[in-house]
């Protein structure tokens, strides 16, 4: 008993002791960090920290940047999608023994330098009035293509970007304006159908016929400046309207696969796309394949008979289309290109131009077609500038000037977006 009563007593002797301890050492420990908050050199001692860490995460392996957008890619969903077997049994997509339409417009102007080897070519259609939208997308994502390289990339992507241009015709500036992508004018609050319409130059009302002749000659100055300073503009001797885009960018594969054949991937995106380039190179290097289309595929839609996308029954005597790619942004290959292109004059001019190329051509081709759940269809709007910081997305459309600047200047400096 008497050594069992020593031996609880010290025993609480010596917990008594490492309290006082441990209480004495949570006081200086507090006093000290205390004091450390306190002092004006905390956010020096802050950044050494992290510079201490940035040390140790330099020991560690890194991910390649081409390994991120490997990765990026994987979470984005591919299905590859069939047309109907019994939609394509109708007789009108057996092509027609004699040629229906002919596409040998002249061309008035083509890039000189089109010789070195390119993965892609991006075709972007442009009305020869869009002068600020072809300025914006060469000093944003389409200066890939004139030497720069992508905000913090090493790399070079070997891509060309043309744009393609009709003329503007000899008619009075308001049939001019309404042939311009009407939605431009729309979303800035002025409707293209109203009594005055609005230069899309000069930004004031058009009076009379003197204001078309003048800005038509500005148009067309402007263009040739264009053509000199950046050798990006191929020009057709055609009208330039929405009813001749099928034959504009039929007209543009042509001279691509004969003139400037070193391209394995041809894609076509409308002037208020996005383009993600490093995702895009990426699928392209790494996953694409021969006689194929990519992009967002739309299923079975209906003929419309009535409105912009209208088609006379005598024309297309179907009711729907054939599974086909929304056409603000798709990309085939330049064997695909070929076969569509070869097809074309043997069935009847639709001018729906997308689901032309890459629905009813395409299907009787038999080309196949990618879903990509990164291409977005014109009716989606502006993604978020996280969405292509993240490498979430391979195009987005709906985009004004100001937005394709905003988008680019987060992917400069993406701290600022949060993202």
């Amino acid at each position: 008993m008497y050594w069992h009563h020593r031996l609880t007593r010290k025993s609480s002797i010596l917990v008594i002791v490492l309290s006082a301890i441990f209480l004495c050492g949570t006081y200086w420990s507090t006093r000290h960090f205390s004091n450390i908050s306190k002092n004006e050199n905390f956010e020096s001692f802050v950044a050494a920290s992290s510079e201490t860490s940035d040390e140790l995460d330099e020991d560690l392996p890194q991910v390649s940047l081409e390994t991120k957008l490997k990765m990026a890619i994987d979470k984005l969903s591919a299905k590859g999608i069939s047309p109907s077997a019994l939609m394509l049994e109708n007789l009108y997509y057996i092509p027609s023994e004699v040629p229906y339409e002919s596409y040998n417009n002249t061309i008035l102007h083509q890039p000189k330098s089109c010789k070195t080897q390119t993965l892609l070519s991006i075709l972007v259609p442009s009305n020869p009035a869009s002068i600020q939208e072809r300025e914006t997308i060469r000093e944003t994502w389409g200066s890939v293509a004139r030497g720069h390289k992508w905000p913090r990339h090493m790399q070079n992507y070997d891509v060309r970007v043309f744009f393609v241009l009709g003329t503007i015709g000899d008619r009075n500036l308001s049939e001019f304006v309404d042939s311009v992508a009407e939605h431009k004018y729309m979303s800035q609050g002025t409707g293209v159908n109203k009594i005055e319409q609005i230069d899309p130059i000069n930004g004031g009302p058009v009076n009379d016929s003197d204001d078309a002749i003048e800005t038509k000659a500005y148009v067309e100055s402007i263009v040739q400046q264009e053509i000199k300073s950046f050798d990006d503009i191929i020009q057709f001797d055609m009208i330039d309207t929405y009813a001749n885009l099928t034959r504009k960018l039929l007209l543009a594969f042509g001279w691509l696969i004969k003139s400037c054949h070193v391209s394995q991937f041809i894609m076509k995106a409308d002037q208020d796309v996005f383009v993600n380039v490093p995702l895009l190179y990426t699928l392209l290097t790494h996953y694409a394949h021969k006689n194929t289309i990519y992009g967002h595929i739309y299923p079975n839609n209906w003929v419309e008979r009535q409105g912009k996308w209208a088609v006379d029954k005598r024309t297309l005597p179907v009711d729907q289309y054939p599974i086909y790619a929304a056409g603000n942004a798709y990309i085939m290959s330049v064997d695909a290109a070929a076969t569509v292109l070869r097809l074309a004059p043997y069935f009847p001019y639709v001018p729906v131009e997308d689901a032309f190329i890459t629905g009813i051509l395409a299907s009787v081709g038999d080309v196949d077609r990618i879903h990509m759940s990164g291409f977005t269809k014109w009716s989606d709007p502006l993604p978020d500038e996280c969405e292509f910081i993240n490498n979430e997305i391979y195009v987005g459309n709906n985009a004004t000037v100001h937005d394709l600047r905003i988008i680019w200047w987060h992917i400069m400096i993406p701290n600022i977006a949060g993202c």
